[in-house]
């Protein structure tokens, strides 16, 4: 099944919020991108099948909004020859290189992993690979100091594509006029300027009791805001409003009001991995010393070594399927 989904690390010391993406694809929701909110930055994470029409491509990116400090990751499955280092052009590269130029957006692989392939396969005991999966920005690059890509080639994790990480030091004063400054990162500051991520157990709100507390306490929170709201719309000033003001005391008293009701939530206990034991430690271990045979092997005995790496592959996803079932049991 096709879909896209984003991981957050529990240390992230940036808020983050989910953002409604774009229904240009019309597999499923959520099945071409993924739209978050990253500090001050919109992270549009997509998947492009190479299914799906080349037109439809051009669809998809033009439903995304090009906000201020917007930046598109993802596999794309478009191929653009030598401005990326590649050998190869396909006909859904054609279409998305002058789209990319025609917005004065920059292809950050193209100048921080250029000729790095982020595909790797192995077909008709011939090795493959291709430069598919992309970062793509209209952030100044000026503001973006010490950037780098860096494309994981020694880890097999289950897939023919390579893990991408891009990294980078930024100043949120010098980032766009269309920024949010580090206030409007939400509420939670640990003292650094920078927002700490908070989580409360909303499990809760399915039980009447909770939710009434929770519904009184934001209604008081929320009734000064109301009434500016309702001053502004009966009376409109003759400058705009801060809306960056507004936000903030919107979102603290949804956070005051949980923690009124709910709760704060710790973080996550050990129970979830549980499962984890020594034999699927192994397993894995043996799967990534298969596919390091595999990728340093010579031309010569890379048809032979390929079967035993998608063998230790297979039994490693097998294993891990079993332990998970009989934890949760």
């Amino acid at each position: 099944m096709s879909g896209v989904a984003a991981l957050v690390n529990p240390s992230c010391p940036y808020q983050v919020t989910l953002l409604p993406s774009p229904n240009a694809c019309t597999l499923s929701p959520n099945a071409c991108t993924l739209s978050l909110k990253v500090g001050v930055f919109r992270v549009h994470c997509v998947y492009i099948p190479p299914s799906l029409k080349n037109t439809q491509l051009l669809d998809i990116l033009g439903s995304i909004p090009f906000v201020p400090n917007t930046i598109i990751c993802g596999d794309f499955n478009a191929r653009l020859g030598e401005s990326l280092g590649d050998y190869a052009v396909n006909s859904r590269g054609r279409l998305f290189e002058p789209w990319v130029l025609d917005r004065q957006l920059s292809i950050l692989s193209a100048s921080l992993a250029l000729g790095i392939p982020t595909f790797n396969g192995f077909r008709l005991g011939k090795e493959t690979s291709s430069i598919i999966d992309l970062f793509v920005t209209n952030v100044d690059a000026s503001s973006m100091d010490g950037s780098f890509i860096h494309v994981e080639s020694e880890l097999s994790l289950g897939s023919d594509h390579r893990l991408l990480m891009l990294s980078f030091d930024f100043d949120s004063r010098d980032i766009g006029s269309g920024a949010l400054g580090s206030e409007a990162l939400g509420s939670g500051d640990n003292g650094a300027g920078v927002s700490v991520r908070r989580n409360w157990k909303l499990s809760r709100l399915g039980k009447k009791t909770y939710l009434y507390q929770y519904r009184s306490a934001f209604k008081s929170k929320a009734e000064s805001l109301n009434e500016s709201l309702s001053g502004m719309v009966q009376d409109p000033p003759d400058s705009q409003p801060n809306i960056d003001s507004l936000y903030n005391e919107l979102v603290e008293g949804v956070y005051s009001s949980l923690d009124a009701s709910v709760g704060k939530k710790s973080g996550r206990s050990g129970y979830w991995k549980k499962y984890w034991t020594q034999e699927l430690q192994d397993a894995a271990e043996l799967r990534e010393s298969c596919y390091h045979r595999w990728r340093r092997a010579t031309t010569a005995d890379k048809m032979s070594l390929f079967p035993l790496f998608e063998n230790a592959k297979r039994l490693f996803r097998k294993a891990v399927q079993a332990a998970k079932r009989a934890s949760w049991k």
